[in-house]
């Protein structure tokens, strides 16, 4: 399973945080490695100090990663913070593919002066293949206090601060590398980056030249460290051909490079990186699947190509792809639990990691424990999860996991406490952070809520979507310019997020500022994978702020397949455009035709059922909805389309029993919840829906408005419990019901911090 930057705390296994799992956010995930064949269990029980780190220092030295790994684990449960055993163990993790978690063990081995310069070397090692490199600058940057002329430490630090954009920085470092080392050509290549990342282009060109003419003297270098030099050189000097502004010579570059290096890592890397760049996604792919068709058994190029293709939109063969080598290749079930997070599966990442945990030897690394408990919370499997929680041995896991836990059962204030118990034992744990923001939320703290989310975005801007729910927050105090600001960083780090692309359009557009929002909507319409959905809400915005015929020129003008299922949202926003402008019939037909094709697609059926509806045919409309409930009896939208018309036809008893079917069907609906409530005379029944849908969405403005009006109908209820749901209502979107129950009752007006206003 994919590492991405996290801390202990974080705790590196969580499957997927908060919001981020229904975003289908990457996610840190902490199985180790791919190779789960073959472990060997070595008890060290009865072994010395010495003895024990000699034999699973050997064994890593030998390559038996897994067999070091299970022997340093039984080693530190008894001698947890051996500084040693600790260091040790951060390298076998970073051997075996899993930096993120090495981080935990390895500051704790810095704390003795003994081994800090290894152990610092090593974090930096695993914070920048975790994509921290602000991380990893801080920690070198404590090291070369220490020992200023450590060029280990140099050449990663030039490494952090160019990924970390930190380019001033990053050209001093290198400049103090060369004087101590003035040969390597690796810093004269780190050099040259600098200079075109500086748009220094002259400087990059005469470093070039000089790397260039120095190649052919290096007489000392054998055949593989000459090859692998050259092709690393002829991936750079094509990136610099593209960034210096000349994509044909850069193309021409390329192809020679894949002719001459076929196999080369960074060869492949900067040329599919380089034809994305171009927007020829079809010709990085085939660069991908190429790799892979000259060594088919490699399975870390199939976990890559899966990777792309999930993230182009093509989940389905991304799953073939890895489910068929299940049986030749065991270890492929650990990169199919990230597949299944990523497209938002959880209970089928729950028996990939089951099926990893069968296929495995020896015992359940505690890690594995982690994500096994967590994916249980996720797919509301609670009372197995906390038998799994008493499974995981390490502290700060088992407390943070107990903290969502509490937090999925309703508990917040609870969860809050677990979650703050996690946070002394490692302060910049990104997930309890993250966690602790949410059960805040929930409790209506939302000043705590923000400063959680900062911290946790401080600590991390590719974990959790932490920045844009600070964004969001930002937006509701009345600051969408700085919404927009935080989103702009944010989505910097997390281009894949699409849903952070349309909030910050919005948030642009709130602040006035139109060239912002146009830079935003370039941007997402040229992520991989996201051309469908951006296209969609262009079409959308157009709509929104009636340019109804812009919108359908521009819906007949985009290219669409309406039978292809990831080209639906096109579809759907096509419809949309042709029935604003009087074309319901021809989007009719065209959906029709889609579903003769597809009879058995239920988005295809919906679609179908609203625009019949739209057409003034609401018989056939409702019989549509009947017929997709009657194959999906738990298809949340028919659900919630057949309660709308209940309710509409005055039958509340059946449109309450429908909005309460279509909450239970989807753990994200609270509206539905907020229609049943008020759908019940007053009494406990309706306040507990409301409850539970500002669980579900503590920014429910409507639901908070509607509770405070039921408490006050109640009789004697609390005010600072009505002032501060007035407060919610107001800050989130419901201010005009906010003011006039507010008026009715007499209550106080809100404060600047609760309105933002």
């Amino acid at each position: 399973m994919r590492s991405r930057s996290d801390s202990p705390a974080s705790p590196a296994p969580f499957a997927a945080v908060g919001r981020a799992a229904s975003r289908g956010r990457r996610v840190v995930s902490a199985v180790v490695g791919l190779a789960l064949a073959g472990v060997v269990v070595l008890a060290s029980a009865g072994c010395d100090r010495q003895g024990g780190l000699d034999e699973a220092r050997a064994l890593l030295e030998a390559g038996r990663v897994d067999a070091a790994l299970d022997a340093l684990r039984d080693a530190l449960s008894e001698r947890p913070d051996d500084p040693a055993l600790n260091l040790l163990y951060g390298r076998a993790l970073v051997a075996g593919g899993e930096p993120s978690l090495a981080v935990w063990s390895l500051t704790k081995a810095g704390r003795d002066p003994a081994l800090f310069s290894e152990a610092m070397l090593l974090l930096a090692r695993a914070q920048i293949s975790t994509h921290d490199e602000d991380g990893a600058v801080a920690t070198l940057s404590s090291l070369l206090e220490r020992e200023p002329d450590d060029l280990r430490a140099l050449h990663l630090m030039v490494e952090a601060c160019i990924e970390a954009r930190q380019l001033d920085r990053a050209l001093e470092t290198v400049e103090r590398a060369l004087d101590l080392a003035p040969d390597d050509l690796g810093l004269e290549m780190s050099r040259m980056r600098v200079f075109l990342h500086l748009d220094r282009k002259d400087e990059a060109e005469e470093v070039l030249a000089g790397i260039r003419r120095r190649i052919p003297e290096l007489a000392d270098l054998d055949d593989e460290q000459s090859d692998y030099l050259a092709g690393r050189y002829c991936a750079i000097e094509a990136m610099f051909r593209f960034e210096s502004g000349d994509p044909d010579h850069a193309r021409t570059s390329f192809e020679q490079c894949l002719t001459d290096h076929p196999d080369h890592p960074q060869v492949l890397s900067s040329a599919i990186e380089f034809f994305d760049a171009l927007g020829e996604r079809d010709r990085a792919t085939t660069i991908a699947r190429d790799v892979l068709d000259r060594d088919p058994g490699n399975l870390g190029r199939r976990v890559a190509l899966a990777t792309r293709l999930t993230r182009l939109g093509h989940a389905d063969e991304a799953e073939t792809l890895l489910r068929s080598v299940v049986e030749a290749q065991p270890g492929v079930w650990t990169a199919l639990v990230d597949h299944y997070v990523d497209v938002e599966e959880q209970a089928k990442a729950l028996d990939a990691l089951d099926h990893a945990i069968a296929e495995a030897q020896g015992p359940i690394p505690g890690d594995w424990k982690t994500m096994r408990a967590d994916l249980l919370i996720q797919t509301g499997r609670l009372d197995e999860a906390e038998r799994a929680i008493d499974e995981i041995e390490e502290e700060v896991y088992a407390t943070t996991a107990r903290g969502r836990l509490e937090l999925a059962r309703g508990h917040p204030a609870r969860a809050l406490e677990l979650f703050e118990r996690g946070l002394r034992l490692w302060p910049d744990g990104t997930a309890a952070r993250y966690l602790a923001a949410e059960a805040a939320e929930q409790l209506g703290d939302f000043e705590r809520a923000e400063a959680e989310y900062r911290e946790a975005y401080r600590s991390d801007q590719t974990y959790t979507d932490a920045g844009l729910q600070l964004a969001d927050l930002l937006a509701s105090r009345g600051l969408p310019g700085e919404a927009a600001t935080l989103a702009n960083a944010y989505l910097q780090n997390n281009p894949d997020d699409a849903d952070g692309f349309e909030r910050a359009i919005g948030w642009a557009l709130e602040a006035k500022d139109g060239d912002l929002a146009r830079t935003f909507l370039v941007h997402y319409q040229r992520q991989p994978g996201s051309s469908v959905r951006a296209a969609a809400f262009a079409v959308r915005h157009l709509l929104q702020t009636h340019q109804t015929a812009q919108a359908a020129k521009l819906a007949d003008d985009l290219r669409l397949d309406p039978a292809l299922p990831a080209h639906f949202p096109l579809l759907e926003a096509r419809c949309e455009a042709w029935v604003a402008s009087g074309r319901a019939a021809e989007a009719l037909a065209l959906v029709r035709r889609a579903r003769q094709a597809e009879p058995q697609r239920l988005d295809l059926a919906g679609l179908e059922a609203e625009l019949l509806a739209a057409t003034g045919a609401t018989r056939e409309a409702r019989a549509a909805w009947e017929q997709a409930l009657a194959r999906d009896p738990g298809w949340a939208p028919a659900l919630r389309a057949l309660a709308a018309v209940a309710e509409r036809d005055g039958d509340a008893a059946r449109a309450r029993d429908l909005y309460d079917r279509a909450a239970a069907a989807d753990a994200n609906d609270a509206d539905s919840l907020v229609r049943a409530a008020g759908l019940l005379p007053a009494g406990p029944e309706g306040e507990t829906r409301l409850r539970e849908a500002l669980r579900r969405q503590p920014r429910n403005g409507s639901a908070a408005a509607a509770l405070a009006a039921r408490l006050v109908d109640r009789g004697p209820a609390s005010r600072a419990e009505v002032d501060a749901l007035l407060a919610r209502a107001r800050r989130f979107g419901a201010a005009e019901r906010a003011d006039a129950l507010a008026e009715r009752v007499g209550a106080s007006p809100p404060r600047p911090s609760e309105s933002g206003r």
